[in-house]
C-alpha cells in the first residue's frame, strides 16, 4: 500500500489517531515526545517522524540540542527551513546519526537544482510539495527531477505566516499554554486562525479554510491518483482540528480505500492546486 502520512501537532490529536495499517507514517510535534516513546515500541509497523519547530531561536538552543539527541529514536525528521538543515549538517559532522528526512513545504524545493543540492548532503530526503505550486507545476517538477520522493498534501490548513509577534499577547495579554486558536478576520471578512506555540514563543497564522483534495483522490490497484496523476505518498495535515473533525477526515480516507463515493461537507478551499500564486 502507498504511504499515507498523518501529521499531528498536539497530544490530543495524537491520541485520536487510530491504530490502522492504512496510516503507515505518523509525524509528531516535539510537544508529544513523552507520549510517543512507548507507543513507538508497541507499533512495529508504523514509522514515526519527529517534527522540528517552525523556526529556530538562539534562546532555545537547549531545546534544539535535545531534539537532535532524540532523533536517533525516530525513523525520520521533518525539517521546516534551511536553518534546520544547517543544524543537522553540523550534528552530522560531529558524528550524530541522521535518519530519513522530510523537507516540509516551506523548504525551498521549486526546481531540480535545489533538490540536487539537498541530496548532496542528505541522500535520504523526501519533500512535501510546496503549497504554492499548482498540480501542473508539481507534475513538471516531478518529471524534471526524475524521482518520486515527493509527498502530496491532500488535506490541511495552510500556514500563511510564522511570526514572533504573538497576536494573542498583543491583544489579550500573554496566555501561556492557551490551546484554543484565536480566530480573526481581515477587511474583506476572510477568516484566519492564530495558534500559539508557547514553548518557542511564536504564532502560526493559518488560512481560515482547510485545503481539501480528498474528493479528487482515487485508489486503484494499490495506488493513489489525484486527477489522474499517481502519487506514492500522501499527507493529511492536522493542525487545529478537534477529535470529531479528525474522525470525519479519516473516515473519508477509509471510504476512498473502499472505493466508496466521497461527499465533502463544510467550507474548504482548493488552495493553489489549480490556480497559481498571483
Amino acid at each position: 500500500m502507498p504511504d499515507i502520512i498523518v501529521r499531528v501537532k498536539t497530544k490530543e490529536q495524537f491520541r485520536c489517531i487510530p491504530e490502522t495499517k492504512a496510516i503507515r507514517t505518523l509525524i509528531v510535534d516535539a510537544s508529544c515526545l513523552d507520549l510517543i516513546k512507548q507507543k513507538k515500541k508497541e507499533e512495529k509497523d508504523r514509522k514515526y517522524y519527529l517534527q522540528f519547530p517552525d523556526i529556530l531561536k538562539e534562546s532555545k538552543a537547549g531545546l534544539q540540542e535535545a531534539l537532535l539527541q532524540e532523533a536517533e529514536n525516530f525513523d525520520g525528521l521533518v525539517v521546516r527551513n534551511f536553518d534546520q538543515l544547517g543544524l543537522l549538517r553540523s550534528f552530522q559532522k560531529e558524528g550524530g546519526r541522521i535518519p530519513e528526512i522530510i523537507g516540509d513545504s516551506f523548504l525551498y524545493s521549486y526546481n531540480p537544482e535545489a533538490l540536487a543540492f539537498y541530496r548532496d548532503f542528505f541522500p535520504a530526503i523526501r519533500w512535501v510539495l510546496s503549497d504554492e505550486l499548482t498540480d501542473k507545476e508539481a507534475q513538471n517538477l516531478i518529471k524534471k527531477a526524475d524521482t518520486d520522493d515527493f509527498i502530496y498534501k491532500v488535506y490541511g490548513y495552510q500556514t500563511l505566516m510564522v511570526t514572533n509577534q504573538c497576536i494573542r499577547r498583543n491583544y489579550q495579554g500573554c496566555r501561556k499554554g492557551e490551546p484554543e486558536p484565536l480566530r480573526f478576520t481581515d477587511e474583506k471578512n476572510n477568516a484566519f486562525y492564530a495558534v500559539n506555540d508557547c514553548t518557542n514563543c511564536y504564532n502560526l497564522i493559518y488560512n481560515g479554510q482547510p485545503t481539501m483534495m480528498l474528493d479528487k483522490l482515487q485508489y486503484k490497484e494499490d495506488r493513489f491518483f489525484v486527477d489522474g496523476t499517481e502519487y506514492p505518498s500522501l499527507l493529511i495535515d492536522f493542525t487545529i482540528e478537534k477529535e470529531n473533525e479528525i474522525a470525519q477526515i479519516l473516515g473519508l480516507v477509509e471510504k476512498i480505500l473502499k472505493s466508496e463515493p466521497v461527499v465533502l461537507e463544510g467550507n474548504y478551499t482548493r488552495g493553489h492546486h489549480y490556480k497559481g500564486v498571483e
